[in-house]
């Protein structure tokens, strides 16, 4: 359903699939991170932990804007979390 243009249901699956992205990139960066700890790079071990804390906080707003979206579509049948 459309509200003001908006397709809710659309636009939930969307954030809900950004998350888990999100989710896996934070994953892979503390992969990245574990294999190069060798290598003894100061540098390279602070802008993984860096990119991980973004993505942290870009997941984390993600969810809240979830929320949101799930609040203003409460009469939609489609609820997605991310948990």
């Amino acid at each position: 359903m459309c509200t003001h243009g908006v397709n809710y249901s659309q636009l939930k699956v969307s954030i809900h699939q950004l998350i888990e992205q999100g989710k896996l990139y934070e994953r892979s960066l503390e992969q990245w991170e574990h294999v190069t700890e060798p290598l003894g790079s100061e540098l390279l071990s602070e802008e993984l932990k860096k990119a991980q804390k973004g993505i942290a906080e870009a997941v984390s707003s993600l969810e809240d804007i979830l929320g949101e979206v799930n609040r203003l579509s409460r009469e939609e049948s489609v609820t997605i979390s991310s948990e």
